[in-house]
């Protein structure tokens, strides 16, 4: 009896509600379709003109995933190969 009372009330103490919301989400996602290029080399134009050139890995598919998350930093760049 005792350990069903301190099980109720260890529930009850930390049973709080799921307080995660939608402004967790990224605000923006977008996806495009490219050719690769003949030289493998993969140039990203970002804010103020900056720019950012990537070697794409071999594969016949290369996802490339651009991750941004303050305009004044560089983007983050990682790729896999599907095929």
């Amino acid at each position: 009896m005792l350990a069903r009372l301190v099980t109720l009330g260890v529930q009850a103490a930390v049973n709080i509600a799921d307080t995660r919301c939608w402004s967790t989400l990224p605000k923006e996602f977008q996806a495009v379709r490219l050719e690769t290029p003949p030289d493998r080399l993969l140039t990203l134009e970002g804010p103020a003109g900056s720019s950012q050139t990537i070697r794409l890995i071999d594969g016949a598919v290369v996802v490339v995933y651009v991750k941004s998350v303050w305009a004044a930093q560089p983007p983050s760049v990682s790729q896999f190969r599907l095929r």
